[in-house]
């Protein structure tokens, strides 16, 4: 069967990864500027005081930190729910329609599904929350992990000074850059008993969780319709767990067994190779994917598996290829501590450093042609672009669920529609209503956005200064009465067709019309049309001259 594309979901887990990344260094930058800030003389000169007056300062910190957080966190929630739940979905949609499609049965339902990864998305979120976004949000200053570092700083600066091992420039620089090593704690410990920082943890969740997502709505949508055996994805680079399987068909079941087809030999199964293990088959950092293969249907793919040794040591250059990229992008976040802290000979010291390491990477990438160069592994990212991309990605998704609602025909291209949304004011408002509009079935559904945008300018050519016939003067229109003058094909009350009003028999009624008025707004009618108009010359809606309506008052003045 077709496959369908992981990209989408490894690119937002990325994204969540990244926002971790960028908090790490904020935190770190934030330290450095509250530290620095009225000099270092005081650490030189009289440095317990300076200490004190630092450590007052935590609470401010804290303070603007918790904020930050916060903000930071709630963007990354988004994302994890949209990827996890709305990705997800769309995985387990495609699959099991293509494998309906292929078998001749009924697609199974996905109501249970939903509740899946709604819980799926929830505990990716508290697993995070607890063990990182807790950590960092607390008041306690001896529980949060970044006022710990931030304290340790002060205090390991100040005994290197008053010991005479070092300048206070010195002593600040170097202390700062050990910490930045380190990096920030999250409360997650390994069997190792090793300490894992808030942006390792996030990421390693974050990845892990989307491809096993991933591969269970696959597997789950082929298992619902009968079939257990699958296609497992080859890479050059391979963990050991995985080199002997991949580009082999396996099951979930307990077992390996024959498959009685020749082309497909033995079916591989995952428990036998690591199956639920971290460093196992589809464990923490796998990326390879299951494709439901139906034996005696499907037919093996025409590709060239990789030698299971060779896999092995090929994973084990990708595996430097990852550690460059770390290095890269450590050596750009510390020639941007070296700034912060004024430090010019550290920042030149990175920057030979980040020289070195991006040299190496090219000779490791030049010498192995299943290597290529990803730039994107070796970005850091600002909160300003960070945002933009999670904007950027919300508003394809948006634009997208509304073709997918009301097709492309008379939606506007996503260019205009990211203009619409971005730039707001009177363009933005129309197409809301117009939106509002498509949703309701208050418009045909054959009204593009471009009828909408000249029946509005129509309407305020025409109505915008006339005098109705009881001397009240039109001073604007409600977006709805657009909906009334293009009409529907669907009327929510008696669910009949619903004619539209034609724009001079609408302005006939307001300055020909007999007038009523029910002590909120006025009605203006003629034999074609009924128009509302409130007292301050808003016209609000008209209807078909067949309409009734409860008249309370006769002719009045405005």
């Amino acid at each position: 069967m077709a496959k369908v594309n992981p990209d989408q979901m490894t690119m937002g887990a990325s994204m969540v990864g990244d926002i971790y990344s960028q908090m790490a260094q904020e935190l770190f930058l934030r330290m450095i500027q509250r530290i620095k800030q009225r000099g270092v003389a005081d650490l030189q000169d009289n440095p317990y005081l300076w200490q004190l007056e630092k450590l007052n300062d935590m609470h401010l910190l804290n303070e603007e930190n918790i904020q930050y957080v916060i903000e930071q966190t709630g963007i990354a929630r988004e994302l994890m729910d949209e990827i996890i739940q709305n990705e997800g979905l769309k995985v387990y949609q495609n699959t099991s329609e293509q494998l309906a499609a292929q078998l001749n049965k009924k697609t199974p339902q996905y109501n249970s599904v939903q509740d899946t990864l709604a819980r799926y998305a929830n505990q990716t979120f508290l697993d995070i929350d607890n063990l990182v976004n807790q950590t960092l949000i607390t008041t306690n200053l001896g529980q949060n992990s970044a006022m710990r570092v931030y304290q340790e700083i002060i205090e390991q600066s100040v005994a290197e000074v008053t010991t005479g091992l070092k300048t206070a420039d010195k002593a600040i620089s170097d202390t700062v850059m050990k910490w930045i090593d380190k990096g920030i704690p999250s409360a997650f410990v390994d069997k190792g008993g090793n300490t894992w920082t808030i942006e390792r943890y996030a990421r390693t969740v974050m990845e892990s969780t989307t491809y096993r997502v991933y591969n269970e709505m696959r597997t789950g949508a082929a298992e619902e319709l009968g079939v257990t055996t699958f296609h497992m994805s080859s890479h050059a680079a391979a963990r050991p767990a995985c080199a002997p399987i991949q580009g082999h068909i396996v099951t979930k079941a307990q077992h390996s067994f024959d498959s009685g087809d020749a082309k497909v030999g033995r079916v591989y199964s995952l428990w036998e190779h690591g199956y639920g293990e971290p460093s196992g088959t589809m464990g923490i950092n796998c990326h390879h994917v299951l494709t439901p293969f139906v034996i005696g249907v499907n037919e093996m793919p025409d590709e060239d598996i990789p030698d299971p040794k060779q896999a092995i040591a090929n994973g084990e250059k990708q595996a430097k290829q990852r550690a460059y990229e770390r290095g890269i992008r450590d050596a750009k976040y510390k020639i941007a501590a070296a700034k912060a802290l004024g430090d010019e000979g550290l920042r030149k010291r990175y920057q030979a450093l980040l020289d070195s390491r991006r040299a190496g990477l090219r000779n490791l990438i030049d010498d192995n042609d299943f290597l290529h160069r990803d730039y994107a592994r070796e970005k850091i990212y600002s909160n300003q672009k960070l945002n933009l991309a999670y904007q950027e990605k919300m508003l394809k998704n948006e634009y997208g669920k509304l073709i997918n609602k009301f097709g492309k025909p008379g939606m506007p291209s996503y260019f205009d529609y990211k203009t619409y949304i971005k730039n707001g004011g009177d363009a933005g408002r129309l197409w809301g209503n117009y939106i509002q509009a498509r949703r309701k079935r208050t418009i045909n559904p054959v009204v593009k956005l471009s009828d909408y945008q000249e029946v509005d300018v129509e309407l305020h050519n025409a109505l915008l200064g006339v005098v109705g016939s009881n001397g009240l003067k039109v001073t604007g229109n409600s977006y709805h009465l657009i909906d009334r003058v293009l009409g529907t094909s669907y009327d929510q009350e008696n669910h009949k067709l619903r004619q539209g009003v034609p724009i001079d028999e609408l302005k006939n009624a307001i300055t020909n019309g007999e007038v009523f008025f029910d002590d909120k707004q006025y009605f203006f009618e003629s034999d074609k049309a009924r128009v509302v108009v409130n007292p301050d010359g808003n016209v609000v809606t008209v209807y078909p001259r067949s309409s009734k309506v409860n008249k309370k008052k006769k002719k009045g003045d405005h």
